[in-house]
């Protein structure tokens, strides 16, 4: 029987961290792509001191094998988040089992009973409703992952349909092979910049920091807020975020779009921090246009403007360019048409989604 083999405990993340990491060490130990947290990186992002704690309800959720750790998910909740979709909903992400459906059954009854009391009629993940938190199971794709994407067993998606899960939305990790230079996009930015002469492009300014983070997210609420899965930028988790690459970063990885100091748009990307010693890869992480400026060229001006300063300035090798929403046929195809397909590598990412009843 289940109950004889099989047991589950759920609490804080602190007090099952070692646990935690033991389930990931057994499942990848010997995987050479597999990039592992440290104690200290987990208890930052997930532990007491995590500032989602002050405004959503998470736990761990851990299953043993005859004592031994065999499975994880971290639960997360709190109503603003869970009434931005059709139905209440609540995430779970951080998922990690060995290859038994029972293992993953026995999980998830727990879960679903933990949301059900909360109120919950859809489960989603993996995902959290922290931007700076991985989302997504890997379905397609090889190789290491880059520094905020996830890296998974790929039979993780066959295991938790197997319980009831389907498809919530495909994204997709455009891996570019830089070939400059892009002259279509110079075409672009001098017809930007005829059209709209009092546009200016500037780097962020890391002394202002925390003004110039408020109007990026206040852009990026306005600009993402018709795309699934959005969830609005809180601003303290966001800042907090930045402020762990901010080391690494230069103020031109972020160039910000303004009209007589009103900001309208920007294009964030950040190094690669999982291959430090060798900063020659990229993520595109965020860009944002607000809508009445969309379709004037802005993303294009802005994208040249970083991908000149990759390849020319820096000497990038490859730009990653996540995530990107299968069903966001328009920027697919931008991104297609200005790296050439030749020059693109993809890997396929899914949230899944079930109902607790």
């Amino acid at each position: 029987m289940v109950s004889h083999t099989l047991e589950v405990r759920y609490g804080r993340v602190e007090d099952y961290i070692l646990d935690f990491i033991e389930i990931a060490n057994s499942l990848y130990s010997d995987d050479p792509n597999w990039i592992p947290l440290r104690k200290e990186e987990i208890l930052q992002q997930l532990g007491p001191t995590d500032s989602y704690l002050k405004r959503g309800e998470r736990s761990i959720f851990i299953v043993y094998r005859n004592e031994k750790p065999v499975a994880r998910a971290l639960t997360s909740f709190d109503s603003e988040s869970s009434g931005l979709f059709e139905t209440p909903t609540g995430f779970f992400s951080h998922f990690e089992s060995i290859n038994d459906l029972e293992v993953v059954r026995e999980l998830f009854k727990y879960i679903t009973n933990w949301f059900e009391k909360r109120g919950v009629v859809t489960i989603m993940g993996p995902m959290t409703p922290k931007i700076s938190d991985t989302r997504g199971l890997l379905v397609e794709g090889e190789g290491r992952p880059l520094f905020g994407m996830p890296y998974t067993k790929k039979y993780y998606v066959d295991l938790l349909k197997n319980i009831g899960f389907s498809e919530s939305m495909n994204m997709f990790e455009y891996i570019i092979k830089l070939q400059p230079p892009y002259e279509k996009l110079k075409t672009v930015s001098k017809f930007v910049k005829k059209k709209i002469p009092n546009l200016n492009i500037r780097p962020l300014d890391l002394p202002n920091l925390k003004e110039d983070m408020k109007k990026i997210i206040e852009v990026y609420n306005e600009a993402w807020k018709e795309n699934w899965g959005f969830i609005p930028l809180n601003a303290k988790e966001f800042y907090e975020a930045f402020l762990q690459i901010v080391p690494y970063y230069q103020p031109d990885y972020c160039l910000i779009a303004e009209i007589e100091g009103q900001l309208v748009g920007f294009q964030m990307i950040m190094p690669d921090l999982n291959n430090n010693s060798d900063l020659n890869v990229f993520r595109a992480f965020f860009i944002g246009v607000i809508p009445q400026y969309r379709n004037c060229g802005v993303e294009g001006l802005l994208l040249s403007e970083v991908l000149n300063n990759l390849a020319i300035k820096y000497q990038i090798d490859y730009i990653h360019v996540a995530w990107v929403l299968e069903s966001n046929k328009k920027w697919r195809k931008e991104i297609e048409k200005i790296a050439g397909k030749s020059n693109i590598r993809l890997k396929k990412y899914v949230i899944l989604q079930k109902n607790t009843v």
